[in-house]
């Protein structure tokens, strides 16, 4: 079920977090239209089918001043340090993943969201995960689509890896960056 209510986590951690499975939209929040705020996911282990993240495996919502650290993220493809798929005028917002975070999938890698579409707001957030994929990798995103803004984001990686469509910030784009 979608979760559309309000979760400030006050500036506490969740330590710990395991999740090991193949079914679609794992992370924290499995879906979710609502907000999510103030909140750090550290030393977990986050393993899901399409669209897994740390904080939210799909995310239609807003998401702001999220942090993941030292925490392993894996899936099939649309993999993200912070939400696995960013849909529909969704916000992620002064989100932090660090450089003791590995991010892994197929296809649809990135630092922030794997894989973005539809009109979805990307503002001041940093990587500094390792990410591993094949196609579409990229320090904040792997792919963005149809009026993604990205503005003040900034990949400090040290390791992106893929074969097709790797970049930096972007994998691939067919979206609006800034600054």
């Amino acid at each position: 079920k979608r979760f559309d209510g309000i979760f400030n986590g006050n500036g506490c951690s969740i330590r710990g977090l395991k999740i090991d499975t193949d079914k679609r939209y794992q992370g924290l929040f499995g879906y979710s239209s609502g907000s999510i705020t103030n909140l750090t996911i550290k030393k977990s282990y986050i393993k899901g089918g399409t669209g897994t993240g740390g904080i939210v495996g799909l995310n239609e919502g807003n998401i702001i001043s999220c942090s993941i650290e030292d925490t392993e993220i894996i899936s099939s493809e649309k993999v993200g340090g912070i939400v696995g798929i960013a849909m529909t005028e969704s916000v992620l917002e002064d989100c932090h993943v660090s450089d003791t975070t590995t991010i892994q999938a197929n296809n649809y890698v990135g630092g922030i969201s794997g894989y973005t579409n539809n009109n979805v707001e990307i503002k001041n957030c940093q990587n500094s995960a390792k990410i591993k994929g094949n196609e579409y990798a990229g320090g904040i995103t792997g792919i963005a689509f149809y009026g993604t803004t990205i503005t003040e984001c900034y990949n400090n990686s040290e390791k992106i890896e893929g074969t097709n469509y790797i970049g930096g910030i972007v994998g691939h784009s067919a979206a609006q960056l800034e600054k």
